[in-house]
């Protein structure tokens, strides 16, 4: 098919199967899917042009560019049947067109919207009022591709969910100079997202962040709704925090509410946080409890209502608390995973020793594999009520459950705050 070149205005012959397509005329990357599509087929006989002059309003200078093949071949002849054959060995002489480098592309300027204008971006923007503050139309496919005046960020190309087209839904970057840039955004990325992070993606419930030094694209992305559990009520909130770390990252901006940026991205917040939530909140109260506690804790409803929530702690990275789906329930369990990246506790033995210093021995405890290690499980029942249970993979602190009574608030705040300081300290 037949597409636009969004930075030139150029005629392109793509494929369509390729995630980007680099233009032979300017050089720049784009995403496929965000080039206006001139010919849904490209015609039999339709040749790329040898030279392309932009239009006024992407070209100031009036520069022509050239087209670049991506490797031409050329046997040079000699008296119309002789073939010359360079270096020892025959090996056959090639002239092949250089690409243009990304900074400073063919001839054209570094041109577009205004850096600053840029920052100021917020994604809380609808299309109209992003269209006003750019210069440039949202397209058919409610994309908005953005050439920007800046050093190290080529463009932007900001999405629409059709739905909601009162707030950015996701953000493309293409960077200038990949080569030189990729060492410092490499170290940039795990410096501000913490040890969730694993190269070349940041992962969180319902939305995530890639880096692709092959394309030179910095990718964030929203979930609206999820497969499973529905409509994501913070998708705003997470977009947002997404674009503060890609400033802070690319645009080297200080990172713009970090607490905020920590609690929806699941980053992590403080596990102590957990000893003021309020144990009396019902089933149908629990969104403003957890929110009042941790304000970014992403709702899962599937057989009871879960809420999940990141956790900054040496010991702990996830925080699960369920309620029952039935009216009047309370809420039942809070169960801490390990750290980000592992799937086990590696200090099982740590977290037992903490737990037997707050509550005694435990009532009960399981070797597990005895040859192969690993498997093994705790439980305590304070005589006041509830449970705490160790495996390997949660430290569960049960509130409620059929075979207790129910666990007082100051013994739920004593066991939070016990293991909270306890792994603080083995740090």
């Amino acid at each position: 098919m037949l597409v636009e070149c969004t930075f030139c205005g150029a005629p392109l012959d793509v494929s369509g199967t390729n995630a980007v397509t680099k233009c032979r005329y300017c050089g720049k990357t784009s995403h496929t899917r965000a080039l206006r599509t001139v010919a849904p087929q490209t015609p039999p006989d339709w040749r790329p042009p040898p030279h392309w002059t932009p239009p006024p309003h992407l070209n100031p200078t009036g520069a022509q560019l050239h087209y670049h093949r991506s490797q031409a071949a050329v046997w040079i002849a000699l008296g119309g049947a002789m073939f010359v054959f360079m270096i020892a060995g025959g090996v056959a002489f090639f002239v092949a067109s250089a690409p243009p480098s990304r900074s400073g592309t063919a001839g054209l300027p570094v041109s577009g919207v205004s850096r600053d204008k840029i920052l100021a971006i917020t994604l809380r923007e609808s299309q109209d009022q992003l269209s006003r503050l750019t210069g440039i139309k949202v397209g058919a496919n409610h994309k908005m591709v953005v050439p920007i005046a800046d050093s190290r960020v080529e463009s932007a190309t900001f999405t629409w969910d059709p739905a909601h087209p009162e707030h950015v839904q996701s953000v493309s970057l293409s960077v200038r100079s990949i080569n030189t840039q990729r060492a410092t955004i490499e170290r940039r990325l795990p410096e501000v997202l913490g040890p969730r992070y694993k190269a070349p993606a940041y992962l969180w419930e319902g939305c995530s962040l890639h880096f692709t030094p092959e394309g030179a694209f910095l990718s964030l992305t929203t979930e609206v709704d999820r497969f499973i559990y529905g409509a994501n009520p913070f998708w705003r909130e997470q977009a947002e925090a997404l674009w503060a770390v890609s400033k802070a990252v690319l645009f080297d901006q200080p990172l713009a509410d970090a607490q905020f940026v920590r609690d929806y991205l699941g980053i992590g917040s403080p596990l102590q946080r957990l000893a003021s939530l309020d144990l009396q909140a019902d089933v149908d109260r629990s969104g403003a409890a957890v929110k009042a506690t941790y304000p970014g804790a992403v709702p899962m409803l599937h057989i009871n209502l879960k809420y999940k929530a990141g956790i900054d702690h040496p010991w702990f990275g996830t925080l699960t608390l369920s309620w029952a789906n039935k009216k009047a329930s309370l809420m039942e369990e809070a169960s801490l995973g390990p750290p980000p990246g592992v799937q086990t506790f590696a200090n099982q033995a740590a977290i037992v020793a903490c737990v037997n210093g707050l509550l005694g021995n435990p009532f009960h405890a399981s070797e597990g594999d005895h040859l192969r290690g690993g498997g093994k499980s705790y439980s305590w029942r304070p005589k006041s009520g509830g449970e705490v249970r160790i495996n390997d993979y949660f430290v569960s602190i049960v509130a409620r459950s059929s075979f207790t009574s129910p666990m007082p608030r100051d013994q739920f705040s004593h066991v939070v705050r016990g293991l909270d300081a306890c792994g603080r300290t083995a740090r």
